[in-house]
């Protein structure tokens, strides 16, 4: 997959968000949500974007950035949660979880690629089986950083 490609599916998926949500709050899941956020934030015209970073430990998930997901007040505001892909759906259902609890008022999540079947997901560019190669996982992507810092 080349950029270009990617930045279209992920217009399609802000312009689809922007038909009937219009969040308070960004959160993209780091890595993968980074980039597709610059795009959809860019759309929505929204500037508050916190960022987190999800783990797994013996089978469960946890915040590995920030600490316990605090990302700061999130209640009575509407979140927007983004990843790049979502396999199972788990980890955007316990960041959906997490800040439901935390007093928000609605929190939605998107993908661009979900798996077949998935059915937690509000917004996506496609349905797939398999994931596509993505263009800042090709294995020379960041060499010239890596040869910089070596040095």
């Amino acid at each position: 997959m080349i950029w270009k490609t990617w930045a279209k599916l992920v217009e399609k998926v802000s312009k689809n968000i922007k038909k009937d949500y219009k969040p308070d709050i960004i959160i993209p899941s780091m890595n993968g949500g980074l980039v597709p956020c610059a795009i959809i934030a860019s759309t929505l015209k929204i500037k508050d974007i916190r960022p987190v970073s999800i783990g797994r430990k013996n089978g469960q998930r946890l915040f590995l950035y920030p600490k316990n997901g605090n990302i700061g007040t999130v209640k009575n505001k509407k979140l927007l949660i983004i990843e790049d892909d979502s396999l199972t759906g788990l980890t955007l259902d316990f960041a959906q979880k997490t800040y439901i609890k935390q007093g928000a008022r609605e929190v939605r999540v998107v993908c661009i690629f979900k798996k077949r079947g998935l059915v937690n997901i509000n917004y996506f560019a496609k349905s797939v089986d398999k994931f596509p190669p993505y263009p800042w996982k090709k294995s020379n992507f960041g060499d010239r950083i890596i040869k910089y810092e070596l040095q």
